[in-house]
């Protein structure tokens, strides 16, 4: 079964990391899932020998088969994973848009050869505490959000292989970013500060150019404004793909009670949308009227950023 997990739970270590898929094409994907096990057909390897370790004799009985040397051993080396990895492995496996992982007991459970047995697997190990979609923490492991490095596994045709990025597995469980991750995040948190600032130097009609430029980057195209050369600028724009309306109220500096001002004065235009654009304000400001949206001098530092408009901001102010 898949159970939840908890922020409490120490940080997980694990020696290696293999993917493994259950059943043809996933067809025991959620069997395994409720039930908490990792199943394994292979019907034509006696338990006893693979128990054994004897991989020689696997690998015979495939090559009996009319399989290259290579292919003999490839199947013997799935086996023999499924059977003795160590408990310590992290098992993966892909299922709804989600990785899902695992950490498998030792023993191997035969179910037996018959055509019952073989629907669900010849033969099964027991997960230690189920599978699980999300970290430790209990942020969901989107398969869309991980590294390329990682889900690549998914496209294995074979049943059982190893992951190369064991690191970057095990630092999404646990919630901890790669040493390069880190070093990056805390490159653009200082981009975004030294952003903010730039930008509080603008004046304001440099800072009117600066939320134009910033609002065309996000798709959305000026069709007016009013109030020409003044401290306060309302845009007017569209988002072509919509055809959406909505106007930006630029402010280098403002407060509550003009907000408030503004919000009133928006039931003079029926279904109209209003972004409030500022780098400065005497205190907090908050907003209740779902047709307005606050775009004070974190989120322009952050959008600012990501539309490439750093040196733009460095030679304005420089």
């Amino acid at each position: 079964m898949q159970m939840a997990p908890t922020s409490q739970q120490p940080p997980i270590e694990a020696s290696s990391a293999k993917f493994i898929k259950l059943g043809e094409a996933g067809a025991w994907n959620e069997l395994c899932i409720d039930d908490g096990t990792l199943r394994l057909a292979y019907d034509d390897v006696p338990h006893e020998m693979a128990l054994a370790s004897d991989r020689a004799g696997i690998r015979k009985i495939y090559a009996d088969l009319g399989h290259t040397a290579g292919t003999a051993s490839d199947h013997a080396r799935q086996v023999l994973d499924f059977y003795h990895a160590p408990a310590d492995t992290v098992w993966i496996t892909f299922y709804k848009g989600l990785l899902w992982w695992c950490r498998a007991k030792l023993g191997v459970e035969f179910l037996g050869l018959g055509r019952d047995g073989a629907s669900q697997g010849s033969r099964l190990r027991r997960t230690e505490d189920g599978w699980h979609s999300a970290s430790l923490d209990g942020v969901p492991l989107r398969q869309r959000e991980l590294s390329g490095k990682l889900t690549k596994t998914a496209a294995y045709q074979g049943t059982i292989c190893d992951v190369d990025a064991v690191n970057y597995l095990i630092a999404k469980i646990n919630d901890e970013d790669l040493p390069v991750v880190a070093q990056a995040k805390a490159a653009r948190a200082t981009s975004l500060a030294a952003i903010e600032s730039l930008i509080t130097h603008l004046t304001w009609r440099d800072f009117e150019i600066l939320v134009d430029l910033i609002f065309a980057q996000s798709g959305w195209r000026r069709i007016g404004e009013a109030g020409g050369a003044q401290k306060t600028v309302d845009i007017e724009l569209e988002l072509p793909s919509t055809g959406e309306h909505a106007f930006v109220q630029v402010k280098s500096a403002t407060g509550q009670s003009q907000l408030n001002d503004y919000i009133e004065r928006m039931d003079e235009v029926p279904g109209a949308r209003m972004f409030y654009a500022y780098h400065t304000a005497s205190e907090p400001l908050t907003v209740d009227d779902a047709r307005v949206t606050l775009v004070g001098p974190e989120h322009l530092s952050e959008l600012a950023l990501d539309a490439g408009l750093f040196n733009w901001l460095i030679q304005k102010v420089g």
